[in-house]
Formats: structure tokens, sequence, C-alpha cells
């Protein structure tokens, strides 16, 4: 039986996986560490030896980090998303890597509604002043209805689908865009599949669902957030990249955009540590244009027409119990040499 090590670990989720391991393997001897703790270069001497990694971590996962574990055969990401780590120098190394597909879409649908009624009930500002003993409101609180309105969706995976099937309930008119047509959902929730450019324009509500690769990588810059209508509103809780961020502060400046609501930034994983945020910023050899990234990031936190979450959408008791129990289950087909969710 492998060593294996986990990593980010919840309280939460330990008993999951100790007791997924011991049905998995209820007749061979198992070693494995669970670790509240992110991996980090500090931590790698204690884990030199081990053969399976699970990890729930947006730090970059590099030659520089994985390099000395000399005996690593098998990654098991507890997440969707993949694009932290360095695919081309683990194929190098032969060691297969897999994910969690579909765990989490109906937390994030649900928090895209947390986020999107936030943003129309002006919850921050009535919650502030309430905490302040004042229950006086003005213009400034004035709110908006969903029902009548327009929800798009960009990506309709699993997801994209939850996230559309929660506006239905509102009485939304759906729209949608993505690289898949599904026909069922035409059928079964009245969608209609726009063009990019009927998306950004007809949306009063645009929800981001695709993943983060080459081709979407800020793919909503100064020109398609320009098209968006001034009154409309943009959620994202795909992942921080598909934004450009200094396009989106502009914008917002030029008072292009009723709201947003984020979930995810690009820097996420220096702005939720401080230590590697201040170690990065006071490091002289790093580029002015990293420093200027976190600066525009910073500044979106502060603005007032933006909430910001702390990448949480996912983060439920069942999504956790789901997301441990399918990492369990990557781990015993691998070891039973039929991997599954293998993503690179």
């Amino acid at each position: 039986m492998p060593k294996i090590a986990f990593f980010d670990v919840f309280p939460a989720e330990q008993p999951i996986l100790e007791a997924g391991i011991r049905n998995a393997f209820p007749h061979e001897p198992w070693e494995a560490s669970f670790n509240p703790k992110s991996l980090t270069l500090e931590l790698l001497p204690q884990f030199t030896d081990v053969d399976v990694l699970s990890l729930n971590t947006n730090l970059p996962q590099n030659q520089a980090l994985l390099g000395t574990l000399t005996n690593l055969k098998f990654i098991a990401t507890r997440s969707t998303g993949y694009n932290h780590f360095d695919l081309p120098y683990l194929q190098t190394r032969k060691i297969p890597l897999c994910n969690v597909p579909s765990y989490s879409e109906q937390s994030v649908a649900e928090c895209v509604f947390l986020l999107l009624l936030s943003l129309t009930k002006k919850l921050t500002l009535a919650i502030n002043n309430t905490q302040k003993g004042l229950l006086k409101k003005d213009a400034s609180f004035l709110g908006m209805e969903l029902k009548g309105k327009t929800f798009g969706v960009w990506g309709t995976g699993a997801t994209g689908i939850a996230t559309l099937e929660i506006a239905k309930g509102f009485g939304m008119t759906l729209i949608a865009n993505s690289r898949t047509i599904k026909p069922e959902l035409v059928e079964q929730l009245g969608v209609t599949y726009v063009s990019f450019d009927e998306l950004l324009a007809q949306s009063d509500f645009l929800s981001l669902h695709a993943p983060l690769n080459a081709q979407t990588q800020g793919f909503f810059g100064e020109d398609a957030l320009l098209k968006m209508k001034p009154s409309s509103f943009l959620i994202n809780t795909a992942r921080g990249g598909v934004v450009d961020m200094p396009s989106l502060l502009k914008v917002l400046e030029m008072g292009h955009l009723s709201g947003v609501g984020l979930d995810v930034l690009p820097h996420e994983h220096l702005l939720m540590r401080r230590a590697q945020l201040m170690e990065t910023v006071l490091n002289p050899e790093t580029h002015q244009a990293d420093c200027n990234a976190l600066l525009v990031e910073q500044l979106l936190m502060l603005h007032p027409k933006v909430i910001t979450l702390p990448h949480m959408a996912y983060f439920t008791k069942e999504a956790l119990e789901r997301m441990a129990q399918i990492t369990i289950d990557n781990i015993a087909a691998w070891y039973s040499g039929n991997p599954v969710n293998i993503v690179s």
C-alpha cells in the first residue's frame, strides 16, 4: 500500500477521508497523514518518501515544489480546477493527475445568488448601517427585483446548469453561451442559446462558469465588459483569470456596470496567505507587473460596487463530503490499475 499524504485538510474532511481509506483497502495496511496546511518548501523534508499526494490548494504546483518527491507516483487534487499544476512537468515524470470533476455545482450555484441578491438588495450597506445602530435608509438602499430580468450564463456545464435552474425559479429570462449547446436546457428550462456578443448585450446578470485555460485567460477584457449593459451585474465563481482585472477596475471607474460579485481572484493564492504575499511584494526580484496585479485586485476588493468572497462558493458540508469520497475513489481506482478522472 502506498504512503499517502493529504494536505489542506479541513477538520470535517478528515473523518471522511480516514473512513474512505479503511473501506477502500480493508485487507491491506495503509499509511496516511492528514495535514491542515498546504504543501510548501518548508514542509517538504517531512514528506520526501510519499507515493501519493492529495491537495486542495490554489498554490502553484511546479517542479520547484514537487521535484524533491522522488517516490511520487500519483496526485489526486481535491478540486475540479487543475490549472495551478505544471502539467508538462508531471507528464515528463509520468505522474498521473486526477481531479474531482463534479461535486460542488449546487453549492456554487447557490453562492451565485448569494452574491447576486447581496448586490441587488444592498445587503452590505444595510448590514453595515444596522451594526452601527442606524436603521435610516436613503436612495442608496434602493434595490431591484429579479423577476423578469435576463439572466445570462457563460458555460453550460454542470454548475452553469444548476445556476440556470435557480434563475428559472426567480422567474428570469434565461440565455446562455457555451461551446456545446444542450437541447435539453432549451426544452426543459426554456434557455435560449445566443452568440457571445448577444450574451453580453442582453444580460442584466451575467454569471461565469467556464474553466480557465489558454483560450479563456482574460476572456472578459475591456472590450467585452463595455459590451455589457451599463446597468448590468457580473458574477464570477469560475476562475479569477477569466476576467482581466485591470479592465474590470477601469470600466467600474468609468461608471460602467452596477455591481460585481467575485468569489475568485487571479492572485488569491497570495492574497489569502499573508506570509507569501509579503514575501512576494518585498522581494526585490518580483516583477513590477506582479505587484501591479496585486494592487489592482486589492483595489477591486475595496471597491464600493464589488463584493468579494474568499473562494468559498464550493465550501459546504455536503460538497466537502462528496469531494472527499470521490478523491478516495480516485486513489483506489488508480491503485487497482484502472484510474479514473485523469486530467494529465
